[in-house]
């Protein structure tokens, strides 16, 4: 509300920054947040508390997802299935945040107590998925498993070996802003590599516009 209020003051402004959901994580790590590291033996202690915490989580994040949209009438709609977020344009109406549970919890573990509720979301409004740090091997399974699911947002894109997440990926979801917290040099192997084709989106430091306008046009030159 606060950004509509200053943007109608700017119309240009308004007509190009887009005002969009807030960084939601996903209903396992806002529990997490909630309790702290003991919930990691409440998972144990406590289990059918835990699912009625998830569970009512993962209801307030549906309503508020609805909510902001409706009544903060947000401007992130890029087409009919992308929202702007995150310097992008990523697929579906969320980025759901996967950070703790996926390298905290073993397979059985993650299924029960975080993949299940992040897919009431996903079928709710489709969307990608993203994590800070490396993405478990059964992960992708069951990523496979969700048509909703068809981007993917690595946090921390430096630690990654591209082409073995390219082969996980397959095709079947896009990887987005891959880079962007690199300089450029990050991605001229990439870029010349011609075995990758499609399916990606790139972003990278820069010092200043001059630096982006001759990247971009260096970019332009590699696949004129």
């Amino acid at each position: 509300q606060f950004y509509h209020e200053k943007l109608q003051e700017y119309p240009k402004c308004a007509r190009g920054i887009k005002i969009t959901h807030p960084d939601m994580q996903g209903p396992f790590d806002i529990a997490h947040q909630i309790i702290g590291s003991d919930i990691f033996l409440l998972l144990y202690d406590q289990k059918e508390l835990m699912h009625e915490l998830l569970e009512l989580i993962t209801d307030t994040y549906l309503q508020y997802r609805k909510f902001i949209e409706d009544y903060y009438h947000l401007n992130d709609q890029a087409d009919e299935e992308m929202i702007y977020i995150h310097g992008d344009i990523c697929y579906g109406k969320v980025v759901l945040k996967d950070d703790t549970p996926q390298v905290s919890l073993s397979p059985k573990m993650y299924e029960e107590f975080s993949w299940q509720y992040n897919q009431q979301i996903f079928d709710e409004f489709k969307g990608t998925y993203h994590c800070c740090g490396r993405i478990n091997d059964h992960i992708y399974t069951l990523l496979d498993q969700n048509q909703n699911v068809q981007g993917i947002n690595y946090g921390n894109p430096e630690y990654h070996d591209f082409k073995e997440i390219y082969r996980k990926n397959n095709g079947k979801r896009a990887i987005y802003t891959w880079g962007w917290n690199q300089n450029y040099s990050y991605l001229k192997q990439l870029l010349e590599d011609k075995d990758i084709k499609t399916g990606i989106t790139l972003a990278c430091k820069v010092k200043d516009i001059e630096e982006g306008k001759r990247i971009i046009g260096e970019y332009l030159n590699i696949y004129a």
